[in-house]
């Protein structure tokens, strides 16, 4: 593509940077209109004086420019005065149309960089968060393990299911007279829970509460003073819409009978 010649594109620059005079912007419309090509000369210009302040350092303005910006408000200043010279558009334009290229992507590259650099450290902080709320879940186990008295149940899979080794859970009794049940079992899909069953004789299973498991697949959950298990009860857990059903709507993933 031919460049225009360059009182052209001081025009085109100064109109990519909207520091034109109202018969100046006419005279740019009247331009593009007889010289559509300059249309494409003009969207460089305008791309990389989008993207210029992004890659300038933060300046501080200087003591004159309040006072300026007055004049310039009560119609004191001179519209000749205040215009940009010739000679520093011409070198603005040889540098926006120098940074149209390389330097333009460089710049670019930049900010795509700073926001994926953002990102992963939202994610960084995230992942923190999770590691330290497992850390704490695996340490109030631990100390509920080590307070145990007594295992009155342990759960695991049914034989034909296909569940894999890693469903486990135990109920403990412990020195202060508490029952807990301790679970490893994997996380599940967003909107689901576990839900744990008592089922005494032939009675309908009743809900003993819902449990949540950390990211690496441990949850815990205390059985009230009024729950407390009977022997020969059995404890199933299922995977439920999130809230809870008022029975089971899916196969046991692990039971065990009470031993208490």
């Amino acid at each position: 593509m031919t460049s225009p010649p360059d009182d052209i594109l001081d025009l085109l620059t100064a109109y990519a940077l909207g520091v034109l005079e109202p018969d100046e912007i006419a005279h740019v419309s009247a331009l593009l209109d007889a010289q559509p090509e300059l249309r494409a000369t003009l969207a460089e210009l305008r791309a990389t004086a989008d993207l210029l302040p992004f890659g300038l350092p933060e300046a501080t303005p200087p003591a004159e420019l309040r006072q300026r910006v007055l004049d310039h408000a009560t119609g004191r200043s001179n519209p000749a005065a205040t215009s940009p010279p010739r000679r520093a558009l011409s070198r603005m334009r040889s540098w926006m149309l120098g940074l149209g290229g390389v330097a333009a992507i460089a710049i670019l590259a930049a900010i795509i960089g700073w926001a994926q650099l953002f990102q992963v450290q939202a994610q960084l902080a995230q992942s923190q968060a999770q590691l330290a709320q497992s850390q704490a879940q695996l340490a109030q186990i631990q100390g509920q393990v080590a307070d145990a008295e007594k295992i009155i149940a342990s759960l695991s899979p049914d034989t034909s299911s296909a569940s894999g080794d890693r469903n486990s859970a135990s109920i403990v009794r412990t020195r202060s007279g508490a029952t807990v049940l301790i679970a490893q079992l994997p996380p599940l899909s967003p909107g689901r829970v576990y839900q744990i069953w008592r089922i005494q004789g032939n009675n309908s299973p009743t809900s003993a509460g819902l449990l949540r498991v950390s990211p690496d697949g441990y949850g815990t959950i205390d059985f009230s003073a009024g729950q407390q298990l009977e022997a020969g009860e059995i404890v199933a857990v299922t995977d439920e819409p999130d809230g809870g059903s008022l029975g089971p709507t899916s196969k046991p993933l692990i039971a065990g009978k009470s031993n208490a």
